[in-house]
């Protein structure tokens, strides 16, 4: 069974210019940064793992893990489809699984973001339904 994890840095970085958090808020934020991954990852190197959200606001760091570890995969949930694109073209489709992150984000948005990130039938399959089928042997 795949490890299902939270990932990236939930709020913008300048989220902290104006926000005072205290140190106990600071700390949980900083446990889902694409950089706490690296250990688990090179310490579990055959198990499979989601990386929730995309990476939140740390996309490019995601790509980054994702390229150096095959075993990585992440969901959508909560991206842009400028950001959806840019995942199908440095990582791949096979790689992606649909995701709404419902409540806090309407189903519709996240349809419509892969939707408009995709560039072909394949690309929609993988997404909404291969790779999940694939990842739980159904």
């Amino acid at each position: 069974m795949p490890i299902l994890s939270c990932s990236g840095f939930g709020v913008p970085e300048d989220f902290f210019a104006t926000t005072i958090l205290t140190k106990k808020q600071k700390v949980e934020l900083d446990t889902q940064r694409i950089k706490q991954f690296y250990k688990v990852l090179k310490t579990v190197p055959n198990a499979t793992f989601i990386l929730a959200h995309g990476g939140c606001f740390e996309i490019d760091e995601l790509i980054e893990l994702m390229k150096r570890f095959p075993n990585t995969y992440t969901d959508i949930s909560i991206q842009p489809s400028n950001n959806i694109k840019k995942l199908i073209d440095k990582i791949g489709s096979e790689r992606i699984l649909f995701g709404t992150d419902y409540p806090f984000v309407n189903h519709a948005f996240s349809i419509v973001s892969v939707l408009r990130a995709t560039s072909d039938d394949e690309q929609l399959k993988n997404i909404f339904s291969r790779n999940a089928l694939r990842i739980l042997k159904l």
